[in-house]
């Protein structure tokens, strides 16, 4: 728990915007922060029934409640487009429960 005080205070529960643009996420937080994410960052993409988990190599995730967004579908055409460009696939967890 220390290491994750010490190195992640700050960055997690932060709402943001991002933006998918031609190489890279375009993210700005809550702080008016902004920051862009390489697409050949990321590990994988999740789908669960009510987020998308983008997860980076770096260890952390880009965490988007689906109640937030304003356009599923569109987001979900944007992700299996990255799908192809990064040779990952959008792997389909919306029948995943808490135990």
């Amino acid at each position: 728990m220390r290491h994750i005080r010490e190195h992640f205070s700050g960055t997690t529960g932060k709402q943001a915007t991002i933006e998918f643009q031609e190489e890279f996420i375009f993210e700005t937080d809550e702080t008016n922060s902004e920051s862009k994410i390489n697409y050949s960052t990321i590990e994988s993409l999740n789908e669960l029934p009510n987020h998308f988990i983008i997860r980076l190599k770096t260890g952390q995730a880009l965490v988007l409640p689906k109640n937030k967004i304003e356009n599923i579908d569109q987001l979900r055409s944007d992700l299996l487009e990255l799908t192809k460009r990064l040779g990952v696939e959008l792997k389909n967890h919306k029948n995943w429960k808490w135990r």
